[in-house]
């Protein structure tokens, strides 16, 4: 971490020679950025001992970035004994002198205890200050700490996920995807369609492809006045012409069933899945785990072609446990369908269950599918229906076209609404 926060980038203007020479005359700014190119890991003119002494010396001097540069030297033991605790102390002053990157390198040794213990709360205000101050790093590290690294009582997704959406402010991409992902999924937070509109849209207009694949299931599904399925159905052409495998996966699914103005055609779907299977096996190649188990998800269902099921189903399986449901809707499909295996109806709903309680709502169709038809166990109309609600306010349109059905359909005023609903969120029957 500390490495990446090392003042390395250097003024264009500023050569390794005019730096010696002004530094020579006493230009504090020439010497700091000397003390950066002696700095610099494995650059030309690396000199670890000359660079802590530059530090040190204009860190008396009451320069901020020397002191926290200084620090990291020192944590590391480059060019200055290892101290952890001299690092801190070193931070500190940066920080108090008006350093993001100090009080950003103090909030972090204040989370890990390093040079000292945990400092939890001076931790949390100090990123958060920085962050304030638009300083990406720090937005990032906390919001890291909140969702994932914290003790499971003082964790914070709402917050974690609101701090991506300052790091996306500050112009940070990776974060407003990260957060535009989030905020769609409703994984730990709950789901904004103002909110998530905001950060889909900046990262599509930023040219990332996965915000762009957002943007477009909030024009299809969000409930917002300037969205529209025309939009939506545009981005996803579009962001698939330019190889991002959702936005194929669902236009293929539009395809399956007319929907969203797309024509029904089979034969289109199946190249739409066929154009998202290469790419994600491509990706997959370069170890993307989410995108091997998208990949192996499409093979379950059978729109992607498959030369071992077994292994997909293997793969599958060791993403389908309580602490990790990623791979339980791929699994349960591949268990109904016997893919890889033999048909196995009860671990289906097991699998459709237990991906539904981490959050899958096409898992919560499943399952909700399967105890309306007594599959994998009793039949439990109830709890059909609790699970099929959860799915349809996810925007699943076949869980809401489900949940119609089991409602009267057209007989009845609430089966009419639903499927209205399910129509709207893309699935063509139900608009019919």
């Amino acid at each position: 971490m500390y490495v990446s926060l090392l003042a390395l980038v250097l003024s264009a203007e500023l050569s390794f020679e005019k730096a010696q020479n002004r530094c020579q005359g006493a230009e504090l700014d020439a010497c700091l950025a000397l003390a950066r190119f002696y700095a610099a890991p494995g650059g030309p003119h690396q000199d670890d001992a000359k660079a802590a002494n530059l530090f040190q010396n204009l860190c008396a001097k009451h320069d901020p970035e020397a002191c926290f540069e200084y620090g990291v030297l020192s944590l590391e033991g480059r060019g200055a004994a290892k101290d952890p605790a001299k690092a801190v102390q070193l931070w500190d002053k940066s920080c108090s002198r008006g350093s993001r990157k100090g009080c950003t390198a103090l909030g972090n040794a204040y989370l890990e205890g390093q040079g000292g213990k945990q400092r939890l709360e001076e931790a949390e205000k100090l990123l958060s200050d920085a962050c304030a101050r638009e300083w990406v790093p720090a937005c990032l590290r906390l919001s890291r700490y909140l969702i994932s690294e914290a003790e499971p009582k003082a964790r914070d997704t709402t917050r974690g996920v609101w701090l991506l959406s300052q790091a996306c402010l500050a112009g940070d991409v990776p974060s407003c995807v990260k957060a535009c992902d989030a905020r769609l999924t409703g994984n730990g937070v709950a789901r904004v369609e103002a909110e998530a509109l905001k950060d889909c849209q900046r990262a599509c207009d930023a040219k990332a492809l996965h915000g762009c694949w957002g943007l477009a299931l909030l024009h299809l599904h969000a409930d917002l006045p300037e969205l529209s399925p025309k939009k939506a159905v545009a981005l996803l052409s579009s962001s698939c012409k330019a190889a991002e495998p959702r936005s194929c996966i669902a236009l293929g699914e539009l395809a399956e069933v007319g929907g969203a103005g797309v024509a029904k055609s089979a034969a289109a779907a199946k190249d739409r899945f066929k154009f998202a299977h290469l790419r994600l096996e491509s990706l997959c190649g370069k170890t993307a785990p989410a995108e091997c188990l998208l990949d192996a998800e499409l093979a379950a269902q059978g729109r992607a072609r498959d030369e071992d099921a077994p292994a997909t189903r293997k793969l599958l399986s060791e993403r389908c446990s309580p602490g990790a449901v990623a791979g339980c809707f791929g699994l349960g499909v591949a268990k109904a369908r016997g893919h890889g295996g033999a048909v196995d109806m009860a671990g289906a709903l097991e699998a459709f269950k237990l991906g539904c309680a981490g959050g899958s709502v096409r898992a919560c169709r499943a399952a909700g599918q399967a105890l309306l038809a007594g599959k994998g166990g009793a039949a439990d109309p109830q709890e059909a229906t609790r699970l099929l609600t959860l799915a349809c306010d996810g925007w699943d349109a076949l869980g809401c076209a489900a949940l119609a059905e089991a409602s009267g359909g057209k007989k009845t005023p609430e089966g009419k609404a639903l499927r209205q609903k399910a129509c709207r969120h893309g699935y063509g029957p139900a608009c019919r």
